[in-house]
C-alpha cells in the first residue's frame, strides 16, 4: 500500500504542475493576466523539482549500487534534471512579475517551448523513475514519500 501511495503522491504532484501550466497557457495572449498568476507553476515546479536533489538520487544510487543499468538511468536523470533546472530558472525570471510587459512579446512561443520541456520530462520519469521508485519501495519497504 505504501508503494502505492508513495507513487500516487508523485503522480499528483506532476498532474497539479500541469493543470498550471495549462491554465497558464490559456493566458498566453494576455502576458498582463499571465504574469500576475506565473507565481503558482513556479511555485510548483521549484517544489517539485527542488525535492529531486542530492538526497533523493543519493537514496536511489545506494539502494541500486549493484545495478549498473538502473545507476546509469538515475545519472542521466540527475543530469536532465539539472539542464531543465536551469531552464526553468531562467524562463521564470524571464517572464515573472516585475519585468516590463513588452517582454511578453514572445510569451506564448517560449511558455510552448518550456511546457514541452517540462512535459517530456514528466514522460521519462513515468518510463523510467517511477518504475526505480516501485522497485526500490517493494524491495527495502522504505516509504519514500517524505523524499519525493
Amino acid at each position: 500500500m505504501e508503494n502505492k501511495s508513495t507513487v500516487d503522491v508523485f503522480r499528483r504532484r506532476r498532474e497539479q504542475i500541469t493543470h498550471s501550466l495549462l491554465q497558464l497557457q490559456s493566458l498566453r495572449n494576455n502576458f498582463r493576466e499571465a504574469r500576475r498568476m506565473i507565481g503558482e507553476p513556479r511555485e510548483m515546479i521549484y517544489y517539485y523539482f527542488g525535492r529531486q536533489d542530492e538526497h533523493f538520487y543519493g537514496k536511489l544510487e545506494s539502494f541500486f549500487t549493484d545495478n549498473r543499468p538502473a545507476l546509469k538511468m538515475i545519472e542521466f536523470l540527475k543530469h536532465d534534471l539539472k539542464e531543465l533546472k536551469i531552464k526553468t530558472f531562467g524562463f521564470f525570471e524571464q517572464y515573472g512579475y516585475g519585468n516590463p510587459l513588452e517582454q511578453g512579446r514572445n510569451f506564448p512561443r517560449d511558455l510552448r517551448w518550456y511546457m514541452q520541456l517540462v512535459t517530456d520530462r514528466f514522460g521519462v520519469e513515468e518510463d523510467y523513475l517511477v518504475p526505480l521508485l516501485k522497485r526500490m519501495s517493494e524491495e527495502s519497504g522504505s516509504p519514500l514519500v517524505n523524499i519525493v
